[in-house]
């Protein structure tokens, strides 16, 4: 048998080493829960309840006529879509009039600003 034969049927893949594990110590005593409040402890969690003041009662003043704000947007809530879209077109036209005017343009007068 030729000695390229026999290379070629032997594996070169080293074995993997075996895996470690970790054993977990066993703890000596098992945990237990401590006791969630003692009677001292009780006893000064009251003392501080007892020593700070209660809050004070705020009065609500009712106004028989509230004023309108400014910022009321009552109106603008209740635009429809085909609102919201016209609207802003509408004021694009008059600021592109206004810049045209006064840069010097002459404007149909339909359109122009007064």
């Amino acid at each position: 048998m030729p000695a390229s034969a026999k290379s070629a049927t032997v594996s070169t893949a080293k074995a993997k080493p075996a895996r470690k594990t970790r054993a977990r110590k066993a703890t000596a005593t098992p945990r237990t829960r401590k006791a969630a409040a003692t009677d001292k402890v009780i006893a000064e969690v009251q003392a501080v309840l007892d020593s700070t003041p209660s809050p004070k009662k705020v009065e609500k003043v009712e106004t028989s006529n509230p004023t309108k704000s400014i910022f009321d947007f009552k109106d603008l809530t209740a635009l429809r879509g085909l609102d919201l879209i016209v609207l802003p077109l509408i004021f694009l036209e008059a600021f592109t009039v206004n810049i045209l005017q006064n840069a010097g343009f002459t404007v149909p007068a339909r359109v122009a600003i007064k």
